[in-house]
């Protein structure tokens, strides 16, 4: 196979993924994300069901947090936009495959502690499982 051949097929491959994981339910995106980036599943799934009961709608009325990481403005633009580059824009702050790319890179990273305010719930739900 030739490199044109190569790229071509590997451009086809990225557009069936993201297509796959933008109609995919958040917990096989979360498990998708936690097998690639070495993280055990059940803690995203976990911090997902406390923060938003892995609803993409949930959001917090007394701040701009939402999603089903419940990720606040400021973390979002932080973490995925200027340090990760998952996205360019808060456009898609919203996204289940964005905020599981992020949240579990985060996790990944070892920034579990973004996530305190929750973990007494999410604690608890790993302990269940």
């Amino acid at each position: 196979m030739r490199v044109s051949e190569t790229l071509i097929v590997i451009i086809i491959l990225a557009i069936f993924l993201s297509v796959l994981l933008s109609t995919s339910s958040p917990v096989t995106i979360i498990t998708h994300y936690a097998d690639t980036y070495g993280v055990k599943r059940e803690i995203p799934i976990a911090i997902a069901l406390a923060e938003s009961n892995l609803n993409p709608e949930a959001h917090n009325a007394s701040s701009s947090a939402s999603g089903i990481f419940e990720f606040l403005n400021g973390s979002f633009q932080y973490w995925c936009i200027d340090k990760y580059g998952i996205t360019h824009s808060m456009e898609y702050k919203n996204y289940p495959a964005v905020q599981a790319k992020c949240a579990i890179r985060m996790l990944a990273d070892g920034h579990i502690d973004a996530w305190n305010e929750s973990s007494t719930t999410w604690k608890t739900l790993i302990k269940e499982t």
